[in-house]
Formats: structure tokens, C-alpha cells, sequence
């Protein structure tokens, strides 16, 4: 929009100095204004081209690995070309090849930043952001003015499992976790740690069966007793989901951790962000922590990311949707352009992608 603008502002200053000249009406100041318009246009256009060649969804111009993940990517509907595949996994699993690049991560902050309701401070509701205050327990977030050197994102991929990575995750100063995963049985390769953990409205009734019995009741508190922290719910996500989630907050008994709820805004303004760079549905939970971590933390590693259905190294085997279950995979959101995005943000630096095994 801004381009054409600045093209036709361009013509009719063309056709106005042409005129003036055939009229022989052409001043010193009337060049002078026309030549500030066309300055100030083309400044609007800059800054605004500037902010928006972020993170898209389009063909990369880097080197021949950018081009490779590309062409996985886009293969990833109608069939997942195998040597592409072995050539990203094996980019992912040097983790000496990347290292964090603070010019990048600042430079990526301030244009998420630039998004309104995009601050972790709206992360969580509190008195101080939302209009009604009835329901809700903190005067602010519990976030707010929080800054972290190191955050881990566990997502909840296969890709987990013998990984060995639990103990390079639970160093990390604060650690996200997604949908309520068990952590015991699998600590070794998940870690034991954690922080802030996201329970989706939809394992309420798959899980608990919307608390119907006193036994789904009985269930959520022992579950809920062995998580620390903050557990977060999007109770204002869906209407329809929203009575059930207040009954979860009502049925919650431990003090090992608080259930808080998410804002809608800030969901929103992450949405908006990453649908201008070319993502066409809404976020899934883990792309919306590691997006959420990026605001936070100076170093942000994700673990438990890969929304294939096969890995080829140490040798080749299936993948698991979940680390601790057998599900069938899900089609609901579009995790191969969320990988392509998380993969352009290992590329250039500004968080890191572990695939691989773990050193002890």
C-alpha cells in the first residue's frame, strides 16, 4: 500500500513541475515543497518496508541450508522429501554451527515489541489490565518486570524421548511447559523443573471429563498437586470453554502452584504479529511460548520441537506426536510453517533449536 503511495505521489509531482514549467510558474519554494513530500513519503515507505521484512514465510535468499528447510517445508503436504528432511535434521543437531546473536534477538524484540498488547507483562491477567476484577487474584502479573538470562520451552514432540536432555533443560532459570505434560516417568529426558505450564481448555474434558464426577475432580487436584509454579489457562479463549475452565480454578486445592488466566489480548498480538509474517492460523500453544520466552529471556532454547513424523539420526524411526502418549498426529494448527519460522530464528541466532541427544 505504502509502495503504490509513494509511486503516485512521484507521478503527480512529476505532472505538477511539468505544468508549472509549461506556465512558467515554477518557484524556488514551490520546488522546495514538492521535494519535501517526496522525502517524507519515501521515509514512511522505508520504515515502513523495514518492519515488515521480518520473519515471513517466503522463499529464503541465504545459504543453500535456508533454501533446503525451505523446500522441506513447502514439500510438507504432499509428501516430506526424505534427503531434504536428513539435511535439516543434521543442520539441527550441530549446535556448535549457531550461537546466539544479541543484534538479531534486539532487533527481533523491538519489532515484536512494536505489536500492541505483545509485552509478557500482559501474559497473564491481573487487576492492573484487564476492566473487571472480580475473579481475579493478582493486583498485577506476576511477570511483570521479570527478566531472565536463559529460558527453556519444552514442547511435548517425540523427539523428546532418550534424549537425555532433562538436566540441560532444568538449568535454565525459567522453564515453560506446555499442556499439563507428566513429568516423573520422564524426567530424564524432559526434566523435572519447572515454571509456567499451559493447561489447553480442551484436556479439561479429555482428561477430566469436565469434572462431571468426583473422581475427574479427585484426579485434577492430585495432578495439578505435582506441579509448581504458575499454571495458566485461556479461560476467555472460547465461550464455550470458558465455564469449564472457572470450575477447574475452583476445583484447584494446592499450594504448590497458582492457576492463573491467560489474556486474550496478548494471545491476540502474537497472532497479529506472526499473521503479517505469512503464518495463516492461529498459534499453537508451544510456537506461542517461544514467542512469549523471546520477550522474556536473552537466551532461548526449545526442546521437545519437531512436527515431523520421522528422524534419521542416530538411525532412521518413526516420531511420536507426544513424548508420553501414543495420539494420532493432529492437523489442527500448521507446526511446518511454525518450524520454518522457529527455523529462520535458529538461523539467524536469536534462539536455539535442540534435536538431538543431550551430553552428560
Amino acid at each position: 500500500m505504502v509502495h503504490s503511495m509513494f509511486v503516485v505521489v512521484v507521478i503527480v509531482t512529476i505532472y505538477v513541475v511539468v505544468m508549472l514549467l509549461r506556465y512558467k510558474k515554477l518557484k524556488p519554494l514551490n520546488v522546495a515543497l514538492l521535494v519535501l513530500v517526496i522525502l517524507l513519503v519515501y521515509q514512511l515507505y522505508g520504515l515502513t518496508a523495514s518492519n515488515d521484512n521480518g520473519y515471513r514465510i517466503e522463499k529464503p535468499k541465504g545459504n543453500s541450508e535456508q533454501r533446503i528447510a525451505h523446500i522441506l517445508l513447502e514439500a510438507a503436504y504432499c509428501g516430506i522429501n526424505e534427503d531434504s528432511l536428513q539435511t535439516i535434521e543434521r543442520s539441527l543437531l550441530c549446535q556448535t554451527c549457531r550461537i546466539f546473536n544479541q543484534e538479531q534477538r534486539t532487533i527481533f524484540r523491538y519489532q515484536l515489541r512494536l505489536q500492541p498488547n505483545s509485552s509478557s507483562d500482559m501474559l497473564v491477567m491481573a487487576k492492573d489490565n484487564v476492566y473487571f476484577n472480580e475473579s481475579i487474584q493478582f493486583q498485577k502479573s506476576p511477570l511483570v518486570g521479570k527478566h531472565f538470562k536463559s529460558c527453556s520451552v519444552v514442547g511435548n514432540s517425540g523427539i523428546l524421548q532418550n534424549s537425555d536432555c532433562g538436566a540441560e533443560i532444568d538449568k535454565s532459570d525459567y522453564i515453560f511447559r506446555c499442556n499439563m505434560a507428566p513429568i516423573k516417568p520422564f524426567g530424564k529426558d524432559a526434566g523435572y523443573r519447572m515454571h509456567f505450564t499451559t493447561m489447553n481448555p480442551s484436556l479439561l474434558k479429555n482428561r477430566y471429563n469436565t469434572f462431571d464426577r468426583i473422581q475427574n475432580i479427585s484426579d485434577f487436584r492430585e495432578d495439578t498437586s505435582r506441579q509448581t509454579g504458575l499454571i495458566w489457562i485461556p479461560v476467555f479463549g472460547d465461550n464455550y470453554w470458558t465455564r469449564t475452565c472457572f470450575r477447574a480454578y475452583h476445583h484447584h486445592r494446592t499450594t504448590n502452584s497458582k492457576i492463573v488466566f491467560g489474556h486474550p489480548e496478548h494471545f491476540k498480538a502474537i497472532w497479529r504479529f506472526w499473521e503479517k509474517r505469512g503464518l495463516q492460523t492461529w498459534p499453537s500453544t508451544g510456537f506461542y511460548l517461544a514467542t512469549t520466552a523471546l520477550d522474556l529471556c536473552d537466551e532461548v532454547h526449545l526442546f521437545g520441537f519437531w512436527p515431523f513424523h520421522k528422524r534419521y539420526y542416530p538411525e532412521p524411526h518413526d516420531v511420536k506426536y507426544h513424548y508420553y502418549e501414543h495420539l494420532p498426529w493432529a492437523k489442527k494448527h500448521n507446526m511446518t510453517s511454525e518450524f520454518q519460522l522457529l527455523w529462520q530464528l535458529h538461523m539467524d541466532g536469536i534462539l536455539k533449536i535442540h534435536i538431538g541427544r543431550c551430553q552428560q
